[in-house]
């Protein structure tokens, strides 16, 4: 390839990084493709990863994927490490690739920037070229993580990755902040690598959480993540599987009811989570309570609920005791347990089983020795309950045998029939007790009786009677006595037999006092007891616990043959001892009597009263490595009750039983048995109980194996601290059999301040320790505990006399178990009622009581009351006592509203609105109460009579919305909100006073009076709007704001839309669309125009005039500035007769349209007439910008009738009048025919000159002429009195623009006139105008006399155009009433509204007359942009009384249009120039010359008259429209080319147009009085202070007007002599051009400053004065002189005048000629009395006749006004400059005064320079204006 260098090897190798990862050298960013006129490429080529020295290619491709040729070229890098091939030029057809190469021959190790410029279709692009340094660069995805919703505290988590997308190795550290974390924190990062990071989110609060995590990697890059969240309070709604919920505390129920032991119940809890985020919830049980304790599982604690789903919870409840209540409290927690989302109140009872016998008692009778004798009890379980087991504990050898020894009871109520046999060996009764021990349930007893009778021994049969005796023997301690004895005390008298035949002790001798007696004193138990569910319990341990009736005591009852090894011995012996406490002889008889592996000897043995007997129990087992058990069961009895002939009734007693265990095993040392067992439960609990009192529960033990097994219980305690016994606590279990041990929980006293009581009991099982299992037993003891706020200081609700307060108290129990109370109350305090007085207290159950106080009294009282409780029997356990002290008192109540008084504000007519009246409990008490409102009416607007006034009265305007009967209930301290629907009827001031009664409990009023409350004051009021400004553009630019708002009738329509709206209006807001504006218009039409039928307090439609004005003019716009004067929000709409119709069906349709429906269609179809915007909305103050326009586009006079509609308010019908005049057209406007005279007081001395303005809206000027053979017909009626004179009769009104016609009304009476002017115009026909007119007395001022004084559009805020270029802050000025020979001043400021245009301005007034008036200054400038200047407006009360009315016109100029404007002319003249110097010759152009009939283009065509003068045949023909050729779709480009030439030429032949300026209006209203009457109108002689009475300004009012006043008829000859006197006046006068004025002042303004600024002169002033004789002293002035000065100055004060050129009236003029005229003259005379004022220096000097010559004239240059008025023209320069220093910042007022001077500050930059147009031939010449006066200043 030529021009190319070849590539180095070493150069093509890729980098190898330092993880084998292969890098890139170059690298091309597939992002960076782009297509260039269809030419594929990449914007950047960037090296990568390069060496210094070597070379590195890459090829670009260029590839044309359009649909044509390209041609392609390029420009060789500028760099020299940059190559590629020679330049060429190229044409790459469609689809071909082009391939550059790019060579990259890098030096230094530094980065390389360069560019490729490529030409496609020679437009250049540029290619990046860049030989990068390895960097560092990291790329995140995703840029941003928005975790969205999450719950406060929970945590979420997002996964990102980071990838290296740079050149090296980097270091990777993370820094967020909270609540953002990020792990791994640090890392490294290989190239090319991608690391996965975690970031977590857990907020802390409900908040917006916006965060940046960054990244600082590499060589402390920052890399940042931008993280959102929103942290937010989960919600979650927690109900049960029912729906169950407590109504008083919001707990969710989970309600068991009852449920057995052995048995288990699940319900389900439902979590809905409604929040739009997951929540993470756990559920904790309420602290205090024993987790071991509760019977509750939720088969999930906790978890997370996702958002919008919902999660069940099993609730799984499984009861640990019998016949306990259960009754636990869970929370829901959500925020890691900080916030609770319900409570879960989970009950449910345990119940024992039910299994019952059908007989509790069975009776054998007689039995012989060795037979039997049976009986059948059924056993069954209860239908419903769960199925039980149960096992009849007795021994194998026992004379009563037992079909059944255990069994399992279905719940079905299956009856298990079981038979028991008595089978009796030896001669004697035999009573036993048979425990039936149950699966959670108490044991069953089944007494069994019999009597065995043989041979030799008879004893007596014992029955259901000797049983009963026996036992009441027993209860009474007779027992232990045998009958001899019982007969002794008999005959003694010690003892009585009772009605039952049983023997009871004597009252007064009882046995205790017999020397021989020993009375035990225990109490025993014997079945049957009445309560066999609890009292069985006891029975079943009474041997324990020495409760059991024994004749014996054994020594032991359980005999243990353990390690019985049969290699040694085959016998092992125990010995018994067995001790009488009886006081008889007794016989003990063992059964049975075989002997086997255990024996015992002696088998019957008698044993002496109170003595013992020892017995020996022998094992012999006969087999090794086995079990053996057996049971001895003996009876003893009395030995005298063997025969029953020898014993009375009252002495037969019953035998008692013994059971003696002996178990024993042969196992061999390191020989064991391996046991297989199962136990129900291994955790036992027991239920809390109280003092003295104990608790029993279940155990079975089941053996599962094919071996016998051995138990015993060991506890781990000491046997005498254990508080649990296991009954039986050792045993025998056959293979496959089970045993059912219960287990007692006794407490000891010392145990009672244990909360939980804890032992670990270990079951010996088969005698090795190596089998012990462990049970854990539980059990808690408690008494009564109650939480009871405050100490038991309970304060009652404060209340009333008469009232009763109701205190809610909540007490708490702390106890697991229930808890039973009862109070006891003071009987002699009966106003205190505690309710309920008695009751249950559940688990953990707040219960709330009700404290009713009801005094009959005013006081305070304090009442103690008890509260007592219990668990369980109050006898036995004891009762707990709380004392509580309950706090009464009794106060006076009242009720205070928050706002005495509050004014609702304004409401709408036909709405209504609501008020929250809000008053609070003054007191502590709870009071009842009853509102009462009394209505009134302040003031009413309407000007209806007082019946309606009374009648608004009575109807209400205020209802409650809450309680209808006005009576209630508030608490002490308490608020109440009462919601009140307040809608007014009228447009009046209401006053509502609320009153209140107090009630007592009978709802009857507890004081005579009524208290006030509050007051309301409610405004009826509807929305009013008004139309507050007015201004003109484009067309109606001209038209000041005082003759616009005239035409418009803003008077009118503001006084309509303050009047007070129908019925009708209040019901819509807008008009039906059923009504039709064209339908009304038929009803009514006046002078053949299209009106509007306006209500019926609208007497006739309100017309908008536009401005008359040519057709094809720009269109008449006025804005309008609508503001919401009232109090209310509001609508308001414009409404055309289009939007009142409603579109008919086609078969509804005539097809022919009215001449006035055409009229409106035209109208509105061609949008002749269009407001801007139709409609809005207003906010009570604000207001917006209306646009009405009118296109002149037809002629003629068009209406288009509206309709104005304020929403809920007046209907303003409107007809909009616009006027087109054709070109040539005679047109005067009157917007009105009736014009209104400002009221006249009579006897004024100079009666004030009014204005009535005309307007020709034609294209030539008319002659006007007013007819006063009216006026001198008025005047002759009058008496010769000129009531009207008009000063202007006639003139001339010049094309759109307006002529003032000046009129003085001077009235003889206060009355009203009317005149009827006549007004004749040239080829018009003539005008007839009204004017009305009103003298008032000054004695009696009408109340309007000062809004007469304004005009008809007073302004409160100005209508200002975003799109203007300048702004008055004020641009109308009243000034009010002003004496003559005043002058009033204003400051305004001019504002540039443009960003970047200066604006250059020039100040105009309409009418010539008003220029003596009026001064402003400066009157044109130049302002910069956004800034301001301020403008000086001066007003000079001159001449003779008047009311003011002068318009002035601002033109502003935009200074950047004005300079091109200029360019353009400049250039224009040039060719112009150049045309004349220069020729082309152009047949197709001479020929279009030839065919319009003009060869030179600068001549202009003929006027229209001229050519109609010519007589020309074709001039009188009219000639067809020419054919419209569309020369874009016929012409070629040749064709075209040349068409836009000649547009070109021609356009560069016609002279500029100087840009229109903008207009700006600035409106001064006044009235000038003479002296005296403003003294009489003044209210205020303050004012007086104000003004200056400046004689100077002009001459007497009082020679203006009477001579032609006097002579009417007479008025043309008195004119003509009075301009004679005028000429010869002027003749005296010392004419004064304005540039000799100018040029003087300036002379002698520089002149007296240099001798200000010259220090030789100021030092020489001294010097001069110490002169004997001074030069200017030897000036003197003649008498002649001084004679013909002051002739000439009082010629010059009677009336200031300057001669102006005719035609030009601007302000320039106005105020150049009469300011330096004045200033002139007044020059003059400050001037020839100087001298005489210089003489006074030097009196000392002069003689004493010249001293008083010169005191003289110094006392009459003092009282001369010309000097007076020159020091207030000095004064108001002075502070006028001050006034624009300050204001162009050249120093500050506010600024603190400096004790060293600074130098003079330079002129400020900012100030605006006047610049002064020179006068050309294209502009008018202006005077420049008189320069201000600047002065330095110092800061």
């Amino acid at each position: 390839m030529p021009g190319l260098i070849r590539l180095k090897q070493s150069g093509l190798a890729p980098l190898e990084s330092n993880n084998g990862v292969t890098q890139s050298l170059i690298y091309r960013d597939s992002n960076a493709r782009v297509t260039w006129d269809g030419i594929e490429t990449y914007k950047r080529c960037l090296y990568r990863n390069w060496i210094p020295g070597e070379e590195y290619t890459e090829v670009l491709t260029f590839k044309n994927l359009s649909g044509k040729n390209v041609t392609f070229t390029y420009e060789v890098p500028k760099t020299q490490y940059f190559q590629t091939i020679y330049p060429r030029r190229l044409t790459l057809s469609q689809g071909v690739t082009f391939s550059l190469p790019i060579q990259f021959s890098p030096l230094e190790k530094i980065p390389y920037v360069d560019e490729l410029v490529v030409y496609i279709n020679q437009i250049p692009r540029r290619i990046t070229l860049a030989g990068l340094l390895p960097q560092y660069r990291l790329s995140v995805e995703p840029k941003e993580i928005n975790f969205g919703y999450c719950a406060v505290q929970d945590i979420q988590s997002r996964s990102f990755k980071l990838r290296n997308t740079g050149d090296l190795e980097t270091n990777i550290e993370w820094n967020s902040n909270e609540p953002f974390t990020i792990e791994p924190r640090e890392c490294i990062l290989s190239v090319g690598g991608i690391q996965t990071f975690t970031c977590t989110f857990q907020p802390q609060w409900a908040l917006i959480y916006v965060g940046t995590a960054t990244c600082i990697y590499g060589n402390q890059s920052v890399c940042e993540l931008r993280l959102h969240g929103t942290g937010k309070f989960p919600h979650i709604v927690v109900q049960s599987d029912d729906g169950a919920c407590d109504q008083n505390s919001g707990n969710v129920l989970v309600r068991f009811g009852d449920m057995p032991m052995n048995g288990s119940l699940k319900r389900e809890l439902i979590l809905i989570n409604q929040s739009a985020f997951r929540v993470p919830f756990r559920i904790e049980s309420l602290p205090g309570v024993a987790k071991f304790d509760t019977a509750f599982r939720f088969n999930r604690m906790e978890g997370i609920v996702e958002a919008g789903k919902r999660q069940t919870i099993a609730v799984k409840f499984q009861p640990r005791a019998c016949e306990q209540s259960y009754k636990d409290y869970f929370n829901i927690n959500t925020q890691h347990g900080n916030l609770i989302a319900a409570v879960v109140e989970c009950s449910g009872h345990a119940i024992e089983n039910y299994i019952q016998i059908n007989h509790q008692k069975i009776i054998f009778g007689q039995v012989l020795t060795n037979s039997k004798s049976s009986r059948i009890i059924e056993i069954f379980n209860e239908k419903g309950r769960t199925p039980a087991r149960f096992q009849i504990y007795t021994s194998s050898d026992s004379p009563f045998q037992f079909s059944v020894q255990n069994g399992l009871l279905p719940g079905d109520g299956t009856k298990q029939t079981i038979i028991v046999t008595f089978v009796p060996v030896h001669p004697m009764g035999y009573y036993k007790v048979v425990p039936i021990l149950i699966e959670y349930q108490s044991p069953i007893l089944l007494e069994l009786i019999g009597t065995c009778h043989s041979d030799t021994g008879k004893p007596p049969v014992l029955n259901d009677r000797y049983l009963s005796n026996f036992k009441r023997h027993v209860s009474r301690h007779l027992a232990l006595y045998p009958f001899e004895m019982l007969g002794d005390y008999l005959q003694r008298g010690k003892l009585t037999s009772d009605e039952y035949g049983s023997l009871v002790e004597v009252s007064d001798s009882p046995l205790s006092n017999d020397s021989k007696a020993i009375k035990d004193e225990r109490e025993y138990l014997l079945p049957p007891f009445p309560n066999p569910l609890k009292d069985n319990y006891f029975y079943w341990f009474s041997h324990e616990d020495n409760t059991r009736f024994e004749y014996v005591t054994l020594s032991e009852t359980c005999f243990l043959f353990d390690h019985c090894i049969l290699d040694t011995t085959n016998e092992w012996q125990q010995s018994l001892t067995v001790t009488n406490i009886t006081r008889g002889k007794l016989t003990l008889v063992w059964l049975p009597t075989d002997a086997t592996t255990f024996s015992i000897l002696p088998v019957e043995a008698e044993i002496l009263p109170l003595k013992s007997t020892a017995f020996r129990i022998i094992f012999r087992p006969t087999v090794i490595d086995t079990f053996y058990t057996k049971h001895f069961e003996g009876y003893v009895s009395y030995k005298n009750q063997r025969d029953f002939t020898l014993v009375p009734d009252y002495g037969i007693s019953l035998p008692v039983q013994l059971d003696i265990a002996c178990i024993g095993n042969t196992l061999r040392m390191n020989h064991e048995v391996v046991p297989s067992y199962q136990f129900d439960r291994d955790i036992i609990i027991f239920p809390p109980i109280g003092e003295q009192t104990s608790n029993y529960q279940t155990l079975t033990l089941t053996n599962n194996g094919t071996t016998p097994l051995i138990y015993r219980f060991l506890s781990t305690n000491d046997d005498s601290t254990s508080q649990f016994t296991f009954k039986p606590c050792n045993g025998f279990i056959k293979q496959g059999d089970y045993t059912i041990i219960i287990v007692r929980y006794k407490p000891n006293h010392s145990n009672i301040n244990t909360d939980i009581h804890q032992e670990r009991i270990i079951v010996r099982l088969n005698e090795r320790e190596k089998f012990d299992k462990i049970l854990h037993v539980f059990a808690t003891q408690e008494k009564a505990r109650l939480s009871i706020p405050n100490n038991g200081q309970i304060h009652a609700l404060t209340t009333c006399v008469g009232l009763s307060s109701e205190t809610h108290i909540q007490l708490k129990s702390l106890t697991r178990s229930p808890l039973e109370f009862n109070w006891t109350l003071d009987k002699n305090i009966p106003f205190i009622r505690i309710e309920p007085s008695s009751g249950t207290f559940n688990p953990y159950e707040e219960k709330d009581f009700l404290v009713t106080y009801s005094p009959t009294e005013e006081g305070k009282t304090a009442m103690a009351a008890k509260l007592t409780c219990w668990v369980g029997d109050r006898i036995k356990q004891g009762a707990e006592n709380y004392h509580i002290t309950i706090h009464a008192s009794t106060r006076e109540g009242f009720l205070r509203a928050s706002e005495t008084h509050h004014d609702i504000g304004p409401v709408e007519l036909g709405t209504s609105t609501t008020y929250d009246l809000y008053f609070t409990n003054g007191g502590d008490c709870l009071l009842r109460y009853r509102l009462s409102i009394k209505q009134s009416i302040l003031n009413n607007t309407n000007n209806n009579n007082k019946s309606t006034d009374e009648e608004e009265e009575e109807m209400p305007i205020l209802e409650f919305l809450s309680n209808q009967d006005r009576q209630g209930e508030i608490d002490g301290k308490a608020k109440v909100c009462i919601p009140c629907r307040i809608h007014p009827f009228s447009r009046s001031n209401y006053q509502l006073d609320f009153y209140y009664d107090l009630l007592d409990d009978n709802n009857q009023n507890l004081n005579e009076h009524s208290h006030h409350l509050c007051t309301l004051t409610v405004h009826g009021v509807y929305p009013h709007l008004a139309f507050i400004d007015i201004l003109g553009s484009q067309q109606a630019a001209t038209l000041s704001k005082g003759l616009l708002s005239q035409a418009f009738n803003l008077t009118k329509i503001n006084a309509l839309l303050a009047k007070e709206p129908t019925a009708e209006e209040l019901t819509y807001a807008i008009n039906s669309h059923n009504e039709n504006i064209t339908d009304l218009t038929k009803k009514k039409k006046l002078n053949s125009e299209i009106t509007p039928i306006p209500p019926d307090d609208q007497p006739e439609a309100i017309t908008f005039n536009f401005n008359a004005a040519p057709i094809d003019s720009p269109p008449s716009e006025v804005h309008l500035l609508l503001e919401n004067c009232s109090d209310l929000d509001t609508t308001w709409t414009f409404l055309f007769p289009k939007d009142l119709q409603c579109e008919l069906e086609y078969w509804s349709r005539t097809g022919e349209f009215s001449e006035e429906e055409l009229n409106d269609m035209k109208l509105q179809d061609n949008k002749i007439f269009n407001i801007t915007p139709r409609k809005g909305f207003l906010k009570k103050g604000s207001n917006v910008t209306v646009t009405i326009s009118y296109k002149h586009i037809f002629s003629g006079q068009h209406t288009l009738p509206a309709i104005f509609k304020v929403g809920r308010s007046r209907k303003i019908m409107l007809n909009l009048v616009g006027i087109s005049v054709e070109p040539e057209e005679v047109y005067i406007q009157f917007y009105s025919t009736l014009h209104h005279l400002l009221p006249v007081e009579l006897g004024a001395q100079g009666a004030p000159v009014q204005q009535y303005e005309l307007y020709n809206g034609g294209t030539i000027p008319i002659h006007f002429q007013v007819d006063m053979s009216q006026l001198e017909q008025v005047s002759i009626a009058n008496y010769g009195f000129w009531v009207l004179d008009c000063l202007t009769p006639e003139g001339i009104i010049a094309p759109n623009k307006s002529f003032i016609t000046q009129w003085v009304f001077n009235p003889l009476e206060a009355r009203e006139y009317t005149f009827n002017i006549k007004i004749d115009l040239e080829n018009c026909d003539p005008a007839l105008i009204t004017f009305i007119g009103h003298g008032f007395d000054k004695r009696n001022i009408p109340v309007d006399i000062a809004k007469s004084l304004t005009t008809h559009l007073e302004t409160t805020k100005q209508l200002n155009l975003n799109e203007r270029l300048a702004s008055l802050t004020a641009d109308r000025m009243n000034f009010g009433n002003l004496p003559l020979f005043t002058k009033q001043r204003h400051v305004t400021f001019l504002k540039n509204q443009s960003n970047k245009d200066a604006i250059s301005f020039i100040w105009h007034v309409t009418n010539p007359e008003q220029v003596r008036h009026i001064r402003i200054q400066p009157v044109r400038g130049k302002i910069q942009p956004r800034q301001s200047l301020p403008i000086k407006v001066t007003f000079m009360a001159i001449e003779a009384p008047a009311f003011h009315d002068i318009d002035l016109v601002c033109e502003i100029y935009n200074e950047t249009t004005l300079e091109q404007y200029n360019l353009d002319v400049k250039k224009w003249e040039r060719n112009i120039q150049q045309r004349w110097e220069h020729f082309e010759i152009d047949d197709e152009e001479y020929e279009r010359c030839l065919r319009s009939g003009v060869i030179n283009e600068n001549e202009k065509p003929l006027p229209v008259k001229s050519r109609s003068l010519q007589g020309s045949t074709l001039e009188m023909c009219q000639t067809l429209p020419p054919v419209v050729v569309n020369h874009e779709l016929e012409e070629t480009n040749i064709d075209r080319v040349r068409r836009q030439r000649s547009l070109t030429k021609k356009q560069m032949n016609t002279r500029p147009q100087m840009p229109a300026p903008e207009l700006l209006h600035l409106a001064f209203t006044a009235r000038t009085l003479v002296y005296n009457e403003y003294v009489d109108l003044c209210n205020d002689t303050s004012q007086l202070e104000k003004f200056f009475i400046d004689t100077c300004l002009g001459g007497d009012y009082r020679n203006v007007n009477p001579k032609k006043r006097s002579k009417p008829i007479e008025r043309n000859n008195d004119g003509n002599n009075q301009s004679d006197d005028n000429n010869n006046d002027d003749d005296d006068r010392l004419l004064v051009k304005g540039e000799e004025a100018d040029l003087l002042r300036t002379t002698l303004s520089d002149l007296l400053r240099n001798l200000l600024c010259d220090r030789v002169f100021a030092d020489t002033l001294p010097e001069m004065i110490a002169e004997s004789i001074p030069f200017f002293a030897q000036l003197q002035y003649t008498p002649s002189s001084k004679t013909n000065n002051e002739q000439r100055l009082n010629s010059g004060s009677s009336k200031d005048y300057v001669n102006v050129v005719e035609g030009e009236q601007s302000l320039v003029w106005s105020s150049v000629d009469q300011e330096n005229t004045s200033m002139h003259t007044k020059t003059i005379q400050s001037n020839v009395h100087q001298h005489p004022k210089s003489i006074l220096s030097v009196s000392s000097s002069l003689s004493d006749f010249e001293h008083k010559q010169t005191m003289v004239v110094s006392e009459h240059v003092s009282s001369n006004p010309n000097m007076t008025s020159l020091t207030e023209d000095i004064l108001e320069n002075t502070l006028w400059n001050i006034l624009q220093e300050a204001y162009h910042d050249e120093f500050s007022l506010t600024a603190r005064p400096r004790l060293i001077a600074l130098p003079p500050k330079r002129q400020s930059p900012l100030i605006p320079q006047v610049h002064i147009q020179q006068p050309d031939s294209n502009q008018s010449s202006f005077m420049a204006p008189p320069p201000l006066i600047m002065t330095e200043c110092f800061d």
